[in-house]
């Protein structure tokens, strides 16, 4: 087969059996040279074909040696040649991603060459018999025919320019962006050696959405997106999943995590800023005050995942004493209560009896200067009456008792309130001399 054929069809070859391997041989020129050089290497021991003439003085001495179609085209040249370039590129460049695209070079033109009469020895110096496919002779491509070369050359532009999708996205990305569910992103995600940007169509209710965002999580459970205004959870309780698409974008997706010791409340709130984080565990010496989403709320530790949007912030103790809630104890009230139904009682009783004796005394006046007998009479009966109704004798007992248990609750009272104030100039002491300090982990997302 001749050489542009090689070419086209070696990088047809190469990339279909690369995007099984997600080596997309269009991502850099370097790549398409390496799957040339490999697609043509075979052919140095002919010094009539264009790397023959290229390398001519090794050309001439493998044909010498060992003649056309023999050790340059069988495994052990293909996967020895390989090694020591895989050897090379992994000394200098750490990686072995163009040595294996110049294998599968090497491979297509085997596989191009099996294709004609002549077959190639694939075991040779092993097995000298030519390797064919097919086996029927009939059916396969004779050399520097013009109309099978042609015919082979259109194949391969055809199939170059509609395997370009494949070739681009790999074999199994394109499998799972063509039926496009969550459980083929699932595949996706977890078997993708770079990040994922996903394109997704889904419906709440009426509303058609549509959007992107990195994938940082993929189940059939549900889908994470990292999004420019934050993380998005697609999932079937909220949204009927119509489409979602998945495109390599060649960085990597690291979750880096970062464990931090006794750090005060200013290195939390620079360190939360830094990258978009999947979790946060920590737990501080005293509580704190911490935002999410502008939501504020107040504990000594937190458990979060993909949280956005962070603030820490201390909690002040307040120095005004008075501040101080108390309550006294209820029975004080009870009683003054009492107890001043008591001299209200004390003082009506006080009241009758004055008003009683100032009656008798204006009887006894009247009854002494009257000279008429039947109104001295009348008068008199009046008097031993009035004399005869007892006013209630008020037991002052009752109120020094009253006052001696409210005196003693008082007393109680200000007890209480002493050690209260006390605890709090303690705490505000305590706040005054000790940093709220964090302890715990944080896994950031970065995509490097």
């Amino acid at each position: 087969m001749t050489a542009p054929n090689h070419i086209i069809g070696g990088i047809v070859i190469t990339g279909l059996f690369g995007s099984f391997l997600n080596l997309n041989i269009l991502l850099s020129p370097i790549y398409i040279a390496s799957t040339i050089v490999g697609a043509l290497i075979p052919d140095i021991d002919y010094t009539k074909s264009t790397i023959g003439k290229i390398f001519r003085p090794i050309s001439k001495y493998l044909n010498r040696r060992f003649g056309h179609r023999t050790i340059t085209h069988s495994l052990i040249a293909m996967f020895g040649s390989f090694l020591l370039f895989a050897i090379i590129e992994s000394t200098f460049f750490d990686r072995t991603t163009t040595s294996k695209i110049y294998l599968l070079g090497f491979f297509s033109h085997l596989v191009l060459d099996m294709m004609t009469v002549q077959g190639v020895p694939l075991f040779y110096p092993f097995l000298r018999n030519p390797c064919v496919l097919p086996g029927n002779p009939n059916a396969r491509f004779k050399t520097g025919n013009l109309h099978s070369e042609t015919l082979i050359f259109c194949f391969f532009c055809v199939s170059m320019i509609f395997l370009q999708p494949l070739f681009q996205n790999g074999f199994w990305t394109q499998y799972n962006r063509y039926f496009g569910t969550p459980k083929h992103l699932a595949s996706e995600f977890h078997k993708s050696p770079d990040a994922l940007n996903v394109k997704y169509t889904v419906k709440k209710g009426t509303e058609i959405i549509k959007g992107n965002g990195i994938c940082i999580s993929a189940s059939d459970a549900g889908i994470i997106l990292l999004e420019e205004n934050g993380f998005h959870l697609l999932n079937r309780e909220k949204y009927t999943i119509l489409e979602v698409i998945p495109e390599h974008i060649g960085k990597q997706l690291i979750f880096k995590e970062n464990q931090f010791f006794n750090i005060s409340i200013d290195s939390l709130n620079s360190l939360v800023q830094k990258y978009p984080i999947q979790k946060l565990e920590l737990f501080a010496n005293q509580s704190f005050e911490y935002f999410q989403n502008n939501i504020s709320s107040t504990t000594k530790k937190i458990n979060l995942k993909y949280p956005e949007e962070l603030f820490f912030r201390e909690i002040k103790t307040s120095s005004d004493t008075t501040s101080i809630l108390f309550f006294p104890n209820p029975k004080t009230q009870t009683l003054q209560k009492q107890l001043k139904n008591l001299f209200h009682q004390k003082a009506k009783n006080e009241f009758l009896l004055l008003q009683k004796e100032k009656t008798l005394d204006s009887l006894k006046q009247y009854f002494y200067n009257s000279k008429n007998i039947s109104e001295k009479e009348e008068t008199y009966n009046k008097i031993k009456t009035l004399e005869k109704i007892k006013t209630p004798v008020f037991d002052n007992s009752k109120i020094d008792e009253l006052q001696l248990k409210i005196s003693e609750l008082k007393k109680m009272d200000g007890n209480k309130y002493l050690e209260q104030k006390l605890e709090a100039l303690k705490i505000k002491k305590e706040a005054v001399i000790n940093e709220t300090v964090f302890t715990g982990s944080i896994t950031f997302i970065i995509l490097n």
